[in-house]
């Protein structure tokens, strides 16, 4: 056999070869590697990443929610995005995730926008909410109360001449009542005054809960 004809079935395997891994590229776009897409727009303290196959063009800040952030709730919400052509989302399923977390997950990512394509994608979408923890620093924004009450010194702190100041971390609801409180630091005899006082104050009203950074002084009796 001539060395023409040897060629020729030689070429036609390598390009068979070539399409065959251009068509499997093609068909499975999800086997990319993640990216670690930080947003930008979240405090460090928060500790939410976002992970994706695809990088959006512009992303919906993610807000850790209150009430989970303040039951130290923490994981990865999974989800399976659907991206239309213009490059806006059309679909979102959630594969895995805290449900507590999923909401918010959500609605930032259904405001994401991504680059226009000629063709229908879908990417897997990783958010990771990482709570700081106990011993981590405060970095909860402060919330200034329409009321408040004052605490009582308790009796028992005073005639030992306890003083000092309680910190707390309240979680308020959105119309502005206390929900919940914890403790974070200050002298024990003087935490049940602080925590019966604080327990009646009010916030403005808001569309979400929010957590709210509480230090109640007493000062020498």
């Amino acid at each position: 056999m001539s060395k023409a004809r040897l060629f020729m079935p030689l070429a036609a395997i390598v390009g068979l070869h070539v399409l065959a891994g251009g068509v499997g590229a093609w068909a499975f776009p999800l086997r990319a590697p993640v990216q670690a897409a930080p947003v930008n727009s979240q405090p460090e303290s928060k500790q939410i990443r976002v992970e994706t196959v695809i990088k959006p063009l512009e992303e919906a800040p993610v807000a850790y929610p209150a009430r989970a952030e303040f039951d130290g709730i923490q994981g990865k919400v999974r989800l399976r995005v659907a991206i239309n052509r213009d490059g806006s989302v059309m679909g979102i399923w959630v594969l895995s995730g805290p449900p507590m977390l999923v909401k918010a997950a959500i609605e930032s990512v259904q405001r994401w926008r991504y680059a226009a394509s000629n063709m229908e994608r879908v990417t897997i979408v990783n958010i990771v909410f990482a709570h700081p923890g106990a011993d981590a620093p405060l970095t909860t924004p402060h919330l200034e109360p329409v009321s408040r009450v004052p605490p009582v010194y308790p009796p028992e702190a005073k005639a030992a001449h306890i003083q000092g100041t309680v910190k707390l971390v309240v979680l308020v609801d959105r119309n502005g009542r206390v929900d919940d409180i914890r403790v974070l630091s200050g002298p024990p005899l003087l935490v049940k005054a602080a925590l019966s006082a604080v327990a009646q104050w009010r916030y403005s009203p808001r569309e979400e809960a929010a957590l709210t950074d509480v230090a109640v002084n007493f000062p020498p009796p």
